[in-house]
């Protein structure tokens, strides 16, 4: 059952998209990369392409440091399609994001 998981990447997401995130649901790492000019540009980079439509779980896979890595299809207003990956530790932590297509 992944709707634990579900919820956190999609508040992550929700957050992001806002440019104010939860730190503490952070690795320190990934946090530490998050700054806030970085955060900025992530957040302006989603407003650009529109109000989200579609968050749809495509699958997953461990990892290295095992990490498991959970693969969302991300759908928008404006007919943007990605996908996004999003690295979590065993105790629920986010220690990783990115597009990939």
């Amino acid at each position: 059952d992944n709707s634990a998981v579900d919820a956190l990447v999609r508040a992550f997401w929700d957050q992001i998209a806002t440019g104010k995130i939860n730190r503490g649901k952070l690795t320190p790492n990934f946090s530490a990369d998050l700054t806030p000019s970085r955060l900025a540009q992530v957040a302006q980079g989603i407003t650009l392409m529109g109000p989200l439509r579609s968050f749809t779980f495509i699958g997953s896979r461990l990892g290295p440091g095992n990490l498991t890595t959970y693969r969302y299809s991300l759908v928008f207003a404006s007919g943007v399609v990605h996908e996004w990956d999003v690295a979590i530790t065993p105790d629920r932590r986010i220690a990783g994001s990115q597009l990939v297509q």
